[in-house]
């Protein structure tokens, strides 16, 4: 494994605040572009991607266009007949295929689903320690809310949930008061309690919090790894999100607040509905 001490060692420290200025998560991929092997810019890469995913659902479904995508890619190469197609991610060459056979017979819900399917199994099979972790963990984030949204029903569990691993068969199994639930999962009792929370901003902030610390746990023990870069990107990206949301001198309406969070997902993260 690479080592990357005189890189990491100048970074700067970051706190989850979104009145600080920090390095844009574009200016810090094209600083990794000079640093890391190939292999490991293909796994910023894909980190990244996901800040991308509602602008591709939305693509798919006819409700917007596309002139650019990261990484000075062309929107023409979302068609599979075209001859730079195959330099797309391999998850989502495979999820523009499904939607070509889907003929517009399935929902955003639908797509967005099958779209978080692909991509965290693509983080979980990178290769790379930190992708696999931070994959399965926030696919059992994301599955957990989802399941607690669903209630009792398994019908609207199957809807809600996204197919990946052991705890998403769990999760269809059980309702909320198996034990098994929380000992199989250790964040669902944070979760728990933030999901209760009704101030939307405030829940969102932190449960981002909680997504910051479990990035601090998964590289607790490492240095000067590219793993440590790529948490750091995760955390830049964290950071983007809420400097957009972010207006401290403005009353905060929640309808407008949502609509902000749903904005800064382009660029950030998946919002936690």
């Amino acid at each position: 494994m690479n080592t990357y001490y005189a890189f990491i060692s100048g970074l700067p420290e970051l706190k989850l605040a979104p009145e600080r200025e920090v390095q844009q998560p574009a200016e810090f991929y094209a600083r990794l572009k000079e640093v890391l092997a190939e292999n490991e810019l293909r796994w910023a890469e894909l980190l990244w991607m996901r800040g991308f995913h509602n602008t591709l659902v939305l693509y798919a479904g006819g409700r917007t266009q596309i002139e650019t995508l990261p990484f000075g890619w062309k929107a023409e190469m979302l068609e599979p007949e075209n001859e730079q197609f195959q330099a797309l991610p391999a998850y989502l060459r495979e999820w523009i295929n499904w939607q070509k056979q889907q003929e517009g017979s399935v929902s955003e819900r639908t797509s967005g689903q099958k779209l978080q399917e692909l991509y965290f199994s693509a983080l979980r099979d990178s290769g790379n320690r930190f992708l696999e972790q931070w994959g399965e963990w926030e696919l059992n984030r994301v599955n957990y809310l989802a399941f607690r949204r669903s209630g009792k029903s398994a019908d609207e569990k199957k809807r809600q949930l996204v197919e990946g691993n052991s705890y998403y068969e769990l999760l269809l199994d059980f309702n909320e008061e198996a034990r098994v639930v929380t000992s199989e999962f250790g964040a669902s009792e944070k979760l728990k309690k933030l999901s209760d929370n009704t101030n939307l901003q405030e829940r969102e902030k932190k449960m981002d919090a909680l997504r910051w610390a479990q990035i601090d746990e998964i590289n607790r023990f490492e240095y000067f790894s590219v793993d440590v870069i790529l948490g750091y990107q995760q955390k830049l990206m964290i950071i983007d999100r809420w400097t957009r949301i972010h207006n401290p001198e403005k009353t905060v309406v929640p309808e407008e607040l949502a609509e902000a969070m749903v904005r800064a997902y382009d660029s950030s993260q998946q919002i936690h509905f």
